[in-house]
């Protein structure tokens, strides 16, 4: 395993920065897009671990009311919404960033460095 990700390491550090621009995406199909983000959503277990495990733990579900319900529920889904929303931004941004040939090196090689990093600590662990 460390061996590999040394190797995996060099060949990050050496990949030719190439540009989103250059990379030729295919057109948006919105009804897949949205099928598919929504069962990589229902499938994710820290999902369902967070409501069988972790908010039982804060909240006495023998004691809630419908009313209590939908208040949880629309909370939860106000924050997943601005969180989203967040995520949303935040990858626009980047990738205005990384057009830039240079800003793709830069995560080639910072990339490479980690990955080559945890293979040196991997083997010296052993």
């Amino acid at each position: 395993g460390a061996a590999y990700l040394v190797y995996l390491g060099i060949k990050a550090w050496r990949a030719p920065a190439v540009p989103l621009e250059s990379i030729s995406t295919e057109a948006a199909r919105p009804v897949r897009d949205f099928m598919g983000g929504l069962s990589l959503t229902l499938g994710n277990p820290k999902v369902i671990l967070f409501y069988t495990a972790f908010l039982p733990s804060f909240i006495d579900l023998t004691t809630l009311s419908y009313s209590d319900i939908a208040i949880i529920a629309a909370v939860v889904s106000g924050m997943l919404f601005f969180v989203l929303v967040v995520y949303a931004w935040l990858a626009d941004r980047s990738r205005r960033v990384f057009r830039s040939e240079r800003a793709v090196k830069i995560m080639n090689r910072s990339a490479g460095t980690v990955m080559i990093g945890a293979g040196v600590v991997i083997a010296t662990r052993q």
